[in-house]
């Protein structure tokens, strides 16, 4: 029976032409051990397509990059202009030129022929300016579609590679680690790719183009300038390898931290009856604390890099303004240089090296991701040596299934001084059923696993047909195995697709093949009468004509089985038949004789009350099914409350926080007030630098305008001295700002990040369990977004917020100097403004927008990532990689869409911010040669205040330059706000989970406490429904009571509500009608940490956390209670753990794994055991405590838990009723109600529905 996955395709499939990633690997060599690849390696993955949008973004990034400084060449032309010949001669004298007093007597026809000269040149500079509009849009538009192609393509490579990994490879990584690289790693590599990297390409081209125009006109000038630059580059270098190497270190900790999230998130349930939240939160808060160092670190790293930067920038203009003065002494004779040459030569170079400074942003950015992209692609790169994806390997036409194991000797990867298997020699024959016995980890988990072959045997080796595992191809091999666990893996879908999964790959089984295995597996029945039925678990499959091999711990499992293997310390010590080992008597006879059961049954007898029980129960559902919302126990309107609860808290979460951007700033001014007061100064300083350094550029032109002879006068020494000696201020000036409003505030703001980190974790690990039952809440979207939305605050934190503010203090400085010299010229040169900033403001929030469905996407492809790497062996042993590729693929459909809808828009905006930006230049020299022309010609089409200006050409410069300037900077917040629009979306989402306050608080101090407790449990007429199922009634009136000291068990099928009366007893949920006490206090009532540390619980499938042994059972301490390591080891004992504990290779340091995989099930039970023990609880909660014990075990275990429910109340769940027939009580519970009740011989006397039960388990039925 097989299954077809169809294959999702949509309107853009033609352009994904992703590269083999195993041809790759062989092509590319794998990057040095540097911790980042180059740039050739970042877009390894890129085809054709890319390709070509990489190349037209770079060129629409060059082309802005060098159309800026051609329009500083046309403006020196300008300076020329106002300079010729003809104006001068408009003066009486050289000296009446530059007089302040004296007022030019304009001459209609000079101005006339000066005025067209002017028009011609805002012509070309009107023409630059579209040109670096069609570049921008060139460059936002081919760089926002590769980076999220790339990104979405490198998502689906990265994970088909972890499906791809062997078991020996996950061992040595968490899970949670791997997962919540996707979430932020990924991202990065796609930050980096976006426009910020055209960004690099356009300030780099426009260094390079100023310097170049400088070389042109006056190349001993730019020399002298460019002296600096070695001083320059050193400083950028230095930046750059201290900011990657640190964050590189910081991401390896954020990635550990990820890790501990997920192991968390994803089991809430025991942490929280565990009572460990904070303890949790402080192991979380430690490594983000370090993270924060690191970032820190890195954050003055570059404020220092770039203040280095700006202050020998400012030193090579001091440089340049004295030999400026050299060059046109020497214009006479020597040289042609004019002073809108030197003028030229000033801007360009400024604008060249004022983009070091804005480079320094997406260069950080870039360098991330190329350190980001190392990780990711280690992993992509890796080819394991067990490679499912492989093609190589024989594929037999026929498999027959003999199993041999000759002298097979085996070790984990992670303990290779540890021994599991030495020299086991095992046939299984076509057909037979053999059974592997024996206590916890004497190997028999790990002789199925090499079967599998999920690891590779050390010495030895395992075959299939005669045929040598390595030899057959990996994924032909395990499409002949089917394997049911002893912690079953059912993924996020309905039964259906569960069941499906099953099947081979190629093969579509048909609906009735479905039922027909699903009444094989005793199944049907039970599937049938749940609400949705197929669409809504799965049991064991039957095993008839098939090889099978049966690891079991419940012996009257294995009768039947052909052979039966009994394994110790990794040997076959026994083996034959059921009849034969009894008779041989040794260590199977034991283990049987600890398991049998005193009462004999009639098999038919049993089969005819089996029968009247399941009628009963298919009678009782039908009338369930009728009335299902009809109980009388409850409130009529519940079903009602508990929707409209469900649907407000949506709602709430869905509204938007008008303020949230006020509330980031002022949260991370209130914490780092120290820090971003500093920053805030450096930012309103750093501000100030470039408008009143174009003061003094305009003060250095008019004073070489006036040198007219190879002697400076004193005035012109003086006037050159003190300019150079202010740009030196103003480069200290520099160095001191730059570093306070970049470093502090970009430390602030890693600060920031790491506390609202820690804030979201903080309240996740403290909402109530039926939040977590949200599908929106999963565990894999929940990491997703506390790995991605924290980091995209930098769009409205630390950096940005220094940024903004340094940009609106240039802004207001430009204009303030601009209004002061000529308030008419500035005046009308700011009537572009408005547009400008709607235009900016527009882009915001398309970028806002764009940002909303790719975040929700990547969240829902988050959840499927985490379930499939969590539960990678069993997709492996399915063959079922393709099948989550697809449903990775299909989350990750609406931001492949959302590609080719948003880029034109936003590029559209981005092309209008850079076109007006640029306008304002032309625009204002225009206004000002327009009002010149129209004064000298006195006639007044214009109002009188614009004609009544002074003439001074001085004055207009420096206003139309500090207007440049504050465009310059409007275009720049505009490079801003779409990181900005993106910060403010997750800084909602953040808030949102921080802000919730849960019905059931872990953290609240309210409620009662009080000393003498003792155990007694009642439950009072209970009725439950599940918030996320309001129209499915769990529980229907239970009522019973526990008396201090009484055992009461709880038997019954699979989801009759008895594992949902022990949630109920941890309050993880509260009734929706009766209520649960606790020595007749009202649990509502009372403490809820004083609640749960009262009980101690064993749930059916252990959790257990990476870290040691000893902290895992430490896990179980309460708060504030000290135990020594001999009581420990005490409960380790009463737990029968102690010995195999202390034969590990490190005793009780020994590292468990993550999720406790490097020991075996039953050893992982053991430690949950002793973990409940030594928190010596008045309450015991057993939930299946003992099912994955051998039987050796179960009898000692069960005896020490019958010592330590001594003077406890303890309520057991158990299916396996050999451990509750000692129980005070017993109650059968049947669709929500109990059915039968009484003590065990009570209710075998009864012969009801607990003794058909018992007589499957230990009488004649199979």
């Amino acid at each position: 029976m097989n299954v077809t996955t169809n294959t999702i395709t949509d309107a853009f499939a033609i352009f994904d032409v992703t590269p083999d990633p195993d041809e790759l690997a062989r092509k590319n060599k794998k990057p040095e051990d540097s911790g980042s690849v180059t740039v050739r390696q970042l877009y390894r993955y890129a085809n054709w397509l890319d390709l070509i949008l990489l190349a037209v973004g770079i060129f629409g990034s060059i082309g802005c990059g060098v159309l800026t400084p051609c329009q500083m060449l046309v403006m020196g032309d300008m300076v020329d202009t106002f300079n010729t010949n003809d104006l001068m001669k408009a003066f009486p004298s050289p000296d009446a030129m530059y007089d302040p007093n004296y007022y030019l007597p304009f001459n209609h026809q000079v101005t006339e022929t000066v005025a067209d000269t002017i028009n011609d040149l805002v012509l070309k500079m009107v023409c630059f300016a579209i040109g670096s509009g069609v570049g921008s849009f060139l460059m936002t538009f081919c760089f926002f579609v590769m980076s999220e192609r790339q990104g979405i393509k490198i998502r689906m490579l990265y994970f088909r590679a972890l499906l791809r990994q062997d078991a020996g490879w996950y061992d040595f990584h968490e899970s949670g680690e791997l997962t919540s690289r996707i979430a932020s790693d990924v991202q990065q590599i796609q930050d980096g790719m976006s426009q910020k990297f055209g960004i690099i390409f356009q300030t780099t081209t426009s260094f390079i183009a100023g310097y170049a125009i400088g070389f042109a006109k006056d190349w001993d000038l730019t020399l002298v300038i460019m002296s600096m630059s070695p001083f320059i580059v050193l400083s950028m270098t230095l930046l750059a390898v201290f900011a990657t190497k640190f964050t590189v270190l910081g991401e390896e900790h954020l990635a550990s931290a990820g890790a501990i999230a997920e192991a968390t998130i994803g089991n809430m349930r025991t942490v929280q009856s565990l009572g460990q939240e904070h303890e949790f939160c402080e192991i979380f808060n430690q490594k983000i604390r370090i993270v924060d160092h690191y970032s820190v670190l890195k954050g003055l790293t570059v404020g220092l890099g770039l203040g280095a930067v700006m202050f020998f920038i400012m030193g090579a203009f001091s440089l340049g303004s004295w030999y400026a003065s050299v060059v046109l002494r020497g214009k006479g004779g020597k040289k042609s240089v004019t002073a809108g040459d030197v003028m030229i030569v000033f801007i360009c170079v400024l604008i060249a090296t004022q983009g070091l400074s804005i480079i320094a942003i997406p260069l950080n950015i870039f360098a991330t991701a190329k350190a980001s992209a190392y990780r990711i692609y280690q992993t992509i790169d890796r080819i394991p040596d067990i490679d499912c994806r492989s093609t190589a390997g024989e594929c037999p036409s026929e498999c027959n299934g003999n199993i041999t194991l000759e002298d097979v000797q085996f070790r984990y990867p992670t303990r290779p001084t540890k021994q599991i298997l030495g020299g086991l020699d095992l046939e299984i024959k076509k057909g037979q059923t053999v059974a592997l016995v024996g206590a916890s980890g004497c190997g028999k988990s790990t002789t199925i696993q090499l079967v599998q072959r999920n690891y590779d045997p050390v010495g030895g080796s395992v075959k299939l047909d005669g045929k040598d595992l390595r030899d057959l191809n990996i994924k032909w091999l395990r499409n002949q195995i089917g394997l049911v666990g002893q912690e079953p893996i059912l993924f996020a879908c309905t039964i259906r697709e569960n069941i499906m999964l099953g099947a081979r790959d190629g093969e579509t089984p048909t609906e009735e093949e479905m039922i027909e295995c699903a009444k094989m597996a005793n199944a049907h029945d039970f599937i049938s009468h749940l609400p949705e039925g197929y669409d809504t678990m799965v049991g064991e499959k039957a095993s008839e004509g098939r090889t099978t091999i049966v690891v079991a711990h419940r012996l009257t499992t294995v009768r039947n089985a052909s052979r039966i293997c009994v394994f110790h310390q990794g040997e076959i010590i026994e083996q034959g038949t059921h009849q034969e080992l009894m008779e041989l008597k040794g260590t199977y006879y034991g283990l049987v004789k600890r398991q049998s059961m005193e009462e004999e049954v009639d098999q038919e007898t049993v089969e005819n009350d089996l029968k009247k029980i399941r009628e009963q129960e298919n009678k009782e559902a039908e009338e369930i099914n009728q009335h299902k919302n009809a109980d009388t126990n409850e409130d009529p309107d519940v079903v009602q409350k508990l929707e409209d609860e469900y649907n407000n808290e949506m709602k709430k979460l869905k509204h938007s926080n008008r303020f949230v951007l006020l509330r980031v700033i002022l949260d991370n001014f209130r914490h780092e007030w120290f820090l971003s007061i500093l920053g805030f100064i450096g930012g309103i300083g750093g501000g100030a630098i470039f408008p009143f350094f174009t003061l003094k550029i305009v003060d250095l032109i008019m004073c070489l305008l006036s040198i007219n002879s190879d002697t400076l006068t004193d005035d012109q020494k003086d006037t050159i001295k003190n300019i150079c000696i202010i740009v030196v201020v103003i480069g200290v000036a520099s160095f001191i700002s730059y570093f306070m409003y970049i470093g502090l505030f970009l430390s602030a703001g890693f600060k920031m990040i790491g506390r609202v980190r820690k804030d979201m974790y903080h309240s996740i690990m403290h909402q109530n369990i039926s939040w977590f039952d949200r599908k929106e809440n999963m565990v894999g979207s929940l990491t997703t977004r506390l790995a991605s939305d924290p980091t995209t605050l930098q769009g409205i934190s630390g950096e940005r917020v220094g940024n903004v503010i340094h940009i609106i203090s240039t802004i207001g400085f430009a204009l303030g100097i601009a209004f002061y010299y000529d308030w008419r010229v500035s005046l009308c040169v700011m009537a572009v403004s408005p547009v400008l900033i709607v235009v900016v403001f527009i882009n915001g929030k398309l970028n806002s927008l764009e940002a909303c469905p790719a975040q929700a996407a990547y969240e829902r492809s988050g959840v499927t990532l985490v379930e499939a790497v969590e539960s990678v062996r069993t997709v492996q042993s399915l063959t079922r990689e393709e099948h989550f590729l697809e449903v990775f693929k299909e989350a990750l459909r609406e931001p492949r869409r959302g590609i080719y809808k948003w880029a034109p828009l936003l590029s559209i905006f981005n092309c209008l911010t850079t076109l007006l930006t640029q306008v304002m230049n032309p625009y204002g020299f225009y206004i000002g040669t327009y009002l010149i022309k129209k004064k000298s010609e006195y006639d007044l089409p214009v109002p009188d205040f614009m004609v009544q200006f002074s003439d001074k050409f001085e004055e207009m410069q420096k206003a139309i330059m500090a207007v440049i300037f504050a465009a310059q900077a409007v275009g720049n917040l505009g490079n801003i706000v779409p990181d900005i629009g993106k910060a403010v979306r997750a800084a909602k989402n953040t808030y949102d989970v921080i802000d919730r306050k849960p019905s059931i608080d872990c953290y609240s101090e309210e409620g009662e406490t009080f000393n003498e407790i003792k155990g007694e449990i009642e439950f009072k007429d209970i009725c439950f429904r599940y918030p996320t199922r309001p129209d499915n009634s769990v529980l229907k009136g239970i009522s019973f009571k526990v008396e201090q000291g009484k055992t009461v068990a709880l038997v019954g099928a699979s989801g009759c509500g008895k594992s949902t009366s022990v949630q109920l007893i941890e309050r993880f949920y509260d009734p929706t009608h009766g209520d649960v006490l606790l020595d007749g206090h009202n649990i509502k009532d009372l403490n809820i940490h004083f609640l749960r540390s009262q009980i101690g619980m064993v749930g059916q499938e252990p959790v257990l956390f990476a870290e040691s042994v000893m902290d895992n059972i430490r896990r179980g301490i309460p708060k504030g209670v000290e135990v020594t390591n001999e009581q420990i080891y005490a409960v380790a004992k009463m737990a029968n753990a102690h010995d195999f504990i202390s034969a590990m290779p490190e005793g009780y340091n020994t590292m468990v794994g993550d999720r406790g995989a490097q020991i075996s099930g039953g050893q992982k039970q053991r430690i949950a055991i002793a973990r409940a023990l030594i928190r010596n609880p008045k309450v015991l909660l057993l939930d299946e405590a003992t099912s994955a014990l051998d039987s050796e075990s179960e009898k000692i275990v069960q005896d020490a838990l019958d010592k330590a429910a001594k003077g406890r109340t303890t309520i057991v769940i158990a299916h396996r009723l050999s451990t509750i027939q000692n129980a005070d009580q017993i109650c059968v519970i049947m669709r929500g109600r109990i059915a039968e009740r009484g003590t065990h011989q009570e209710l075998i006397d009864l012969k009801g529905f607990y003794y058909t039960l018992a007589m499957q388990q230990f009488g004649t039925v199979n």
